[in-house]
């Protein structure tokens, strides 16, 4: 006789409630991104000219090169893996149709709505833990102090989290590791988070080392899966130029020197690395010190309570590790920029979530005994008090957001009137020469898509603003670079982005004569050397 079981109307709705939790964040973090992207100047100009308005112009603009046949490391340096390189790509190919302002304008645009997307993935990687913790992820990741530094405009941090996230939210199932196939799934999300920045192999090995127990069951799919997801995007480049890629990714980064720049005591990068501060400050590494004691003392209570009431899962032991091993590798580089926070905050803002939610479910579960009406009590304030914390913090988001703005200009005009299209066009900052349309010259002028970073790979490692003397080559190369240009635009005469030497400031001034200037834009072009 078959069995008649009772249906539940209400079951899918209660499967996707506790998924409301994460418009805590979701808000919020839409609501920051609108507001950032209609600054002005916010979708194709330069936002800042400070070190944190460059990166966008390299990232595209490797792309760009990817489009007119030139590739990484065999054509230019690049000093990350080619991930982003492939992210870009589709972006450049609609500025090869409208221009490159507008391949701008649209890569800002996606990488916005990855860092409104990442607010939903922070909340998806503890969904086993319930609203409270999904709210509390997702409303820190989505309010934290610094946050306009890396979701301003196209960086690696944004794309880096969104790998990094979707993998840990793919990797775990109830708590537990899922399966086979879902493991190598999440193995691969991780392998494309590495080839976007390095930086991800510290989540890849940890989830490692946590499935050697499972060497075939778990450990294996994981790793092939991550060697895939990495293999696809960069061996193509790298095997046409094996050394360089080694060279730039890898000895150019881990031999970088600082020159005092953004170079930072632990006390000091602490306020950074919590992304409470652009700029470390006294009262702030204070007021670091203090968070960083508060979120140490919550997480080792969530730890305490869940372990004793037999709540602790794989799951939370996993991305309390995870965490923890990423603030320990981002307290080692010799340089620490405000952007590099967003990965940090990305990771631990889940564990912050499940910390708070099982101090929340401990505490429910003492008022269950004592006095039931009140059981649900701790779960609903918590999701009340992150509302009410998100709410007050969001005007002040939008506050840094309209300083960090502050300084943005669109150079493109003053570029355009002195450039024509097609022209071989140098600059110091390559985002100005997007801006302006002018960044696709022939394939033959050779100029650096990376000014900064060939100090790095060219120059032992020494930073721009670095004293002299200079590796010989490195000038030279410069100089070489120089003589086939036809134009330079520097967002500031005599940019330290260029290692000027008295010969060469000589030489420069003897070749190149002001064409015209304003927003940022000093346009020199050459003009034939005087006849001895």
């Amino acid at each position: 006789m078959p069995v008649v079981t009772a249906t539940d109307p209400h079951r899918g709705h209660r499967r996707w409630l506790p998924w409301c939790a994460v418009l805590v964040g979701l808000v919020p973090a839409a609501v920051l991104v609108a507001y950032q992207l209609a600054r002005p100047h916010a979708l194709t100009g330069v936002h800042t000219y400070a070190g944190m308005g460059y990166d966008d112009g390299v990232y595209l603009g490797s792309a760009l090169h990817l489009l007119q046949g030139s590739l990484p490391w065999r054509d230019f340096a690049l000093l990350h893996p080619s991930g982003i390189t492939w992210l870009m790509a589709p972006f450049a190919a609609l500025g090869a149709l409208a221009g490159d302002p507008a391949a701008l304008a649209a890569a800002r645009i996606a990488t916005g709505c990855v860092v409104v997307g990442n607010v939903v993935l922070a909340g998806a990687v503890v969904r086993s833990r319930g609203p409270v913790a999904m709210a509390v992820a997702s409303g820190v990741l989505a309010i934290y102090p610094t946050q306009v530094a890396a979701t301003h405009t196209v960086l690696l941090e944004p794309y880096l989290v969104a790998a990094c996230l979707l993998g840990l939210a793919l990797l775990t199932h109830d708590g537990a590791f899922a399966g086979r196939r879902r493991i190598a799934y999440a193995g691969a999300v991780l392998g494309v988070a590495c080839s976007i920045k390095v930086w991800a192999a510290v989540v890849v090995l940890v989830v490692a080392v946590a499935m050697l127990p499972r060497v075939r069951e778990r450990a294996l799919p994981w790793l092939v899966g991550s060697t895939v997801g990495f293999a696809v995007p960069v061996l193509p480049f790298a095997l046409l130029a094996p050394g360089t890629f080694v060279h730039d990714v890898l000895t150019a980064q881990l031999g970088r020197e600082t020159a005092g720049l953004s170079d930072y005591s632990l006390r000091e990068r602490l306020p950074l690395m919590l992304g409470l501060e652009l700029v470390p400050t006294a009262s702030g590494m204070d007021r670091a010190v203090a968070v960083a004691v508060t979120l140490l003392a919550v997480v080792a209570l969530g730890a305490v309570v869940g372990i004793r009431a037999g709540r602790a899962d794989r799951g939370d032991a996993l991305r309390i590790a995870v965490a923890v091993t990423a603030l320990v590798a981002l307290a080692q580089p010799p340089q620490f920029y405000p952007h590099y926070a967003y990965f940090l905050v990305a990771l631990s803002a889940p564990v912050l979530g499940q910390s708070v939610a099982a101090i929340a479910e401990g505490a429910r579960g003492r008022l269950r005994s004592g006095r039931p009406r009140w059981a649900a009590g701790p779960g609903a304030a918590v999701v009340s008090a992150t509302v009410v914390v998100v709410a007050v913090a969001l005007p002040g988001g939008i506050d840094r957001s309209s300083a960090f703005f502050a300084d943005a200009s669109d150079p493109g005009p003053t570029i355009r009137s002195a450039v024509p299209a097609g022209a071989c066009v140098l600059s110091d900052v390559p985002t100005m020469l997007v801006a302006a349309d002018r960044f696709d010259g022939s394939r033959d002028c050779g100029a650096p898509l990376d000014p900064f970073g060939l100090w790095l790979t060219d120059n032992d490692g020494r930073p721009a603003s670095s004293p002299p003397p200079y590796a010989a080559d490195f000038v030279a190369g410069w100089q070489q670079a120089l003589t086939r240009a036809k134009f330079v635009v520097l967002s500031v005469p005599l940019s330290n982005y260029v290692p000027w030497t008295p010969e060469l400031i000589a030489w420069f001034e003897a070749r190149f004569v002001l064409a015209t200037s304003g927003a940022h834009a000093h346009v020199y072009v050459q003009v034939p050397p005087a006849s001895p």
